[in-house]
């Protein structure tokens, strides 16, 4: 049987406290729902999980995203995590050709993750010791909550997509990790002001309906000397664009993007947006974050796993070359992604 969260608000559990995503008031707690009196607006508790969402998953609307949630929770008690993956993608509508690459990117994910910390643990300078508390930004199937548990003291999950929730509350049970996960927009969060110490998005920013917004919020939620670190997609990276498996699409004109995939691929581009090197220094400076610097990933382990030879040896050559000054200018706009790392000043 999923197991549930327990729902109260207003901090009847302690962490976190939640507030209207809309006006950032407080929230009357009822078994099943939330409610915004100011907004007059309920917000529902579903298979155990509070759905804060503004706007729907731009690839599924909300009564289907609940239903594919539903059925994968029938699911959940007979199914281990790698079943649960994989029965989720064969109910989706995308590409079949692209759904073991994407199968394959939720099972490496605590391996990613744990590499993503390894690399980023240096940069958190005398916290330690200190209480935590972390949020993931788009948690998808949860691997990164497994990856840093230890790490912090509490951690919460948030993802636009119910469905994908579920699975990752299979992957915390597996891995016995307790984590809080809520359904709601990136660019709407239900928490209040200078709520967390660290913020993580991994692939995620991308994804945003409003990228600018996604990161005011997330510099709202941090504490002063807050850290966030990201992982997005380069748009202008001489490999194919990830999501899509075609060449060359960051540097056509934005408008041409779109109608290009479709004919070359046959599926919808219409709610991807990558940045540039230039393009995200500049909404992250927007977003008020005074502190930051971009960074290169490494990509090794379980990066690798399942990926054709040729993408093996370009990777393993990368790694080599990335931190020699005049190559890491370059791959820092023509790279496959980058990583910013930044510091809420007040």
């Amino acid at each position: 049987m999923l197991s549930t969260q327990d729902g109260r608000a207003d901090g009847a559990s302690g962490f976190p406290d939640y507030c209207c995503p809309l006006c950032k008031g407080p929230l009357i707690a009822s078994p099943g729902a939330y409610h915004c009196a100011p907004c007059a607006k309920d917000y529902p508790v579903t298979l155990g999980i509070p759905d804060f969402r503004v706007w729907e998953d731009p690839y599924m609307g909300y009564e289907d995203d609940r239903q594919r949630a539903q059925m994968i929770s029938e699911r959940f008690a007979d199914t281990d995590f790698a079943g649960l993956v994989e029965y989720y993608w064969s109910l989706s509508s995308t590409d079949k050709k692209l759904s073991p690459r994407y199968i394959r990117y939720a099972l490496t994910a605590v391996g990613r993750s744990r590499q993503f910390l390894d690399s980023i643990v240096d940069d958190m300078p005398g916290r330690k010791d200190n209480p935590q508390r972390a949020i993931e930004l788009g948690c998808g199937t949860g691997g990164f909550l497994v990856a840093a548990a230890g790490r912090f003291d509490q951690m919460i999950g948030v993802d636009i997509a119910l469905r994908h929730l579920i699975v990752a509350q299979k992957r915390l049970d597996e891995h016995g990790v307790r984590a809080r996960l809520v359904c709601c927009c990136a660019e709407y969060l239900p928490f209040r002001e200078a709520s967390f110490d660290v913020a993580v998005a991994s692939d995620v920013i991308e994804h945003s309906k409003d990228q600018q917004k996604f990161l005011t919020e997330t510099h709202r939620v941090l504490q002063s000397g807050g850290l966030f670190f990201a992982v997005t997609q380069n748009r202008f990276s001489l490999a194919p664009e990830p999501h899509v498996r075609v060449w060359g699409v960051g540097f056509l004109p934005r408008r041409w993007m779109k109608p290009y995939v479709l004919m070359v691929r046959g599926v919808s581009y219409g709610h991807i947006r990558l940045l540039s090197l230039f393009e995200l220094g500049r909404i992250l400076r927007f977003a008020r974050f005074d502190v930051c610097r971009i960074n290169l990933p490494e990509f090794g382990g379980p990066a690798l796993q399942g990926l054709p030879a040729w993408e093996q040896a370009l990777a393993h050559l990368y790694n080599r070359i990335k931190n020699l000054p005049v190559a890491r200018q370059l791959l820092l706009v023509f790279g496959p992604a980058l990583c910013p790392f930044c510091i809420k000043r007040d």
